[in-house]
This record gives C-alpha cells, sequence and structure tokens, in this order.
C-alpha cells in the first residue's frame, strides 16, 4: 500500500514538473514571438515611412502636348540645307504659364518623334528659366528669330535617303506656340516636361531619404546581433524582403498588363 501512494506522489510530482516546463516554454515562446513580430513590423512601416517621404519631397511634373497633328507650313535654311517648317502647333491649355518655368537648372525638356515610313527619330532639348541651355544645344539666328538644333537621341533609317546626320530644331514662340524645322517627315509625337524644383535644401533631403531606410535596417540588424535578439533579427529581414518585393511585384503587373509604355 505503501509503494502504491509512493507511485502516486511520484507520478503527481512528474506530471507537476511536466506542466511548470510546458508553462515556462510558452513563456519563453511569447517574447521571441514578440520579437519577430516587432522586427517585421520595423521593416514594414519603415519602408511606408520612407514612401511617404519620397511623396513629400517628390519634384511636381507637368505634361504639355501638341492639340492637333502639325502640318508643313514653310521652309527654313540651316548650313546651307533647307528644311520643312511644321507649326505653329498649339500647346495644351496651361503651357504658357508653365514654359518659361521658374528654375534655375534643368527642369524642363522637349521630346520629338517622327515615324514614317522611311525611319524612325527621337530628339530632345532642356534648359532652365532662362531657355534652352546655350552650352548644349546649338542656335541659329533666322529673321530675327532664334532656332535650336535638338539633341538626337534615336535614328532608324528603313530606307537610303533618310539621313540621320540631318537636324531637328525647335523653335519656342513668345504666343505659347512652338515650331519645329526637320527634313524627317511630319512630327507624330511632341510633349514639353517640365519639373518643379524646390531647391538644393529639398534636393538634399531627398538624397538622404533613399539613404535613410538602408541605414536603419543594417543598423537594426546589428543590434539585434549583437543583443542576441536573432527573432528579431529574422522578423526584421522579412519584413525588409517583403516591402522590397512589393514595387518589384507592381512592376512586374504593369509590363504584363501593358501599362508602362
Amino acid at each position: 500500500m505503501e509503494s502504491e501512494v509512493d507511485s502516486l506522489a511520484t507520478l503527481i510530482e512528474s506530471d507537476t514538473q511536466l506542466g511548470v516546463v510546458q508553462k515556462t516554454e510558452q513563456r519563453d515562446a511569447s517574447p521571441r514571438t514578440y520579437s519577430f513580430f516587432d522586427g517585421f513590423c520595423l521593416g514594414i512601416f519603415s519602408g511606408l515611412a520612407l514612401f511617404f517621404l519620397f511623396l513629400l519631397f517628390r519634384d511636381h511634373s507637368i505634361l504639355h502636348s501638341t492639340v492637333y497633328t502639325p502640318t508643313l507650313e514653310s521652309n527654313i535654311e540651316f548650313n546651307n540645307t533647307t528644311y520643312g517648317v511644321y507649326g505653329p502647333m498649339i500647346m495644351t491649355g496651361g503651357f504658357s504659364d508653365h514654359y518659361p518655368p521658374d528654375c534655375n537648372r534643368k527642369c524642363w525638356e522637349f521630346l520629338f518623334e517622327a515615324d514614317t515610313a522611311k525611319g524612325q527619330v527621337t530628339a530632345e532639348i532642356w534648359g532652365d528659366s532662362a531657355g534652352p541651355l546655350s552650352e548644349s544645344f546649338e542656335s541659329y539666328v533666322e529673321n530675327g528669330n532664334t532656332w535650336h538644333r535638338m539633341d538626337l537621341l534615336h535614328c532608324e533609317s528603313h530606307s537610303p535617303e533618310f539621313d540621320c546626320q540631318e537636324g531637328v530644331f525647335l523653335k519656342i514662340n513668345a504666343g505659347g506656340t512652338v515650331e519645329i524645322a526637320t527634313n524627317y517627315g511630319i512630327p507624330t509625337f511632341i510633349e514639353y516636361s517640365y519639373s518643379d524644383t524646390y531647391g538644393e535644401a529639398k534636393s538634399l533631403l531627398r538624397q538622404l531619404n533613399f539613404a535613410f531606410w538602408p541605414m536603419l535596417i543594417l543598423t537594426g540588424i546589428a543590434w539585434g546581433l549583437k543583443t542576441e535578439k536573432k527573432p528579431f533579427v529574422s522578423g526584421l529581414m522579412y519584413g525588409s524582403a517583403v516591402w522590397i518585393s512589393l514595387p518589384i511585384v507592381v512592376y512586374i503587373n504593369a509590363i504584363l498588363s501593358g501599362g508602362l509604355r
């Protein structure tokens, strides 16, 4: 009888010890779970903070294009070469308010495209509040009017008579219209793009903004390893990976859906 009592007591003591061990393990597991969750949230929410700061300091872009397809109006001669003049072309409403812009660095550009059966051409020109950058684009004065030779970005010839060495010239009129002189055919696309500038201080903040997030993540990982908080480090790395993958997934989805040009 005494032996049965001793066995029962031993069994109860074993069950009690097992329950204590299980409760201890549960208590130990909870801080590890919380630590992982803290790291995961830090990776996600710090990325969100980076995104909102980027929106706060980003440039404000404005686009204007021609309201109709231009036609050949006249001819003009530069360096003993005759070019056809297209225009004057009226731009979409508000163009005169955005050109010339108030900026002291490159903040606007004109993009020109001609896509014909003989070949394709893409050219551009950019500048600041003073107009096209004179050190980058050669100017020609004809009958008191200033034309600027655009920079040829792309030229693809489909026939021998399509000469990629010829120029594309732009004249910006005070009345809010533009004219193009070229022998590449009717312009199929003309667009004016203006990006507002917020000054050197905010330009520096935009640059620091991109360095902030990776520095924060690396600092968090180093701190977690030093303090032996491996669950926190794992959560931080998983959260960072999720945040980095989001824009990649969005970009791939936009390509597959044909949303990007």
